[in-house]
């Protein structure tokens, strides 16, 4: 199995004994998505109508524009102030929207309200902000991994999974893969004869990403340290904890939280992302190069400008090589 379907397949579970508990229609709007959402975006969906029900407190039959209307109102600004996001506003607006078709459709309700509720707009000024690491901040995380952060205690404990965490923070800065795609690799999707890593991405896109030499160092010594920390137990997961289960993207988050609290910046696995997209732009100036790298859809009119993804891949290691290695 792999790592994509192991994970698709331990979050629908537990999301669908945690919707049996409630109206059936939920476990019923849950299945009515489908495979034409992620696992992922079913689950985000799912929790904004909860959201939604437990605010107007309803049945279903019985809300009205006026009620949806004053629930995104309610929820616009954050209780720090600070407004939410556009994308924010608008993925709640197609959760909503998917419910409503799916209780319209079953004959629950007569009328589907959000037909008369315009999307939110995407907003410029919501484009996701420049917040990356520095080549500087980049060497000084990979030193943090070497010699552990905190107290005394806190880096003995690091130093058992310290070839872990070194192998996860330079796959993540070789390929600019996703965190979803980094945390489901499974140990045999390490090609150590071509140097690459087969990693499947958003949207089921399955990529091999060619790797530095270092890197592939890198994780055959995690490889070697986790069959001692695992002894007899079975993992398919490359990266996992000392009881053999596959890492999520929380505790992922906490890693690189941890290793890069010194910058004073809030650096998750998607920044991590965006450090190696925004270093191959400012070393190359080549966009189509940078997308190929990101691994964003790519516009027909502009193929035969773009290089192909096995250049791409392995000039971003090249370039994330030289700031982690030079």
């Amino acid at each position: 199995m792999t790592g994509k379907a192991e994970n698709k397949q331990k979050n629908e579970t537990r999301m669908k004994a945690k919707l049996s508990e409630m109206e059936p229609y939920m476990l019923g709007f849950y299945n009515f998505m489908g495979d034409n959402k992620t696992y992922r975006t079913k689950e985000e969906y799912t929790k904004h109508v909860i959201k939604l029900l437990n605010y107007v407190k309803k049945d279903v039959t019985e809300i009205t524009i006026d009620d949806i209307t004053s629930f995104t109102e309610s929820i616009r600004i954050k209780p720090n102030g600070i407004e939410l996001k556009s994308s924010y506003k608008i993925s709640i607006h197609s959760a909503l929207k998917q419910f409503f078709s799916y209780l319209y459709a079953r004959k629950t309700i007569e009328t589907n309200p959000m037909d008369h509720i315009k999307r939110p707009s995407l907003k410029e000024s919501d484009a996701p902000e420049r917040c990356c690491l520095t080549p500087q901040e980049v060497k000084q995380m990979m030193y943090n991994v070497e010699v552990g952060v905190g107290n005394n205690r806190s880096r003995i404990r690091q130093k058992e999974f310290m070839e872990r965490d070194r192998a996860l923070l330079l796959l993540f800065l070789e390929t600019g893969a996703r965190c979803g795609a980094v945390a489901e690799v499974n140990l045999e999707n390490v090609d150590f004869a071509n140097n690459k890593v087969y990693m499947i991405s958003k949207g089921d896109k399955a990529r091999d990403y060619e790797i530095s030499d270092k890197l592939l160092i890198s994780i055959a010594e995690w490889i070697v340290k986790r069959r001692k920390i695992l002894g007899d137990i079975q993992s398919e997961a490359l990266f996992c904890s000392m009881h053999g289960t596959r890492l999520t993207h929380k505790s992922i988050s906490k890693i690189v939280l941890k290793y890069t609290e010194f910058t004073g910046k809030r650096i998750t696995p998607h920044k991590l992302r965006a450090t190696t997209i925004t270093n191959v732009w400012d070393a190359t100036h080549d966009l189509f190069l940078a997308q190929r790298v990101a691994g964003h859809a790519d516009p027909k009119t502009t193929e035969i400008y773009i290089r192909n993804q096995e250049d791409s891949t392995k000039a971003a290691s090249r370039i994330m090589s030289d700031i982690l290695y030079g």
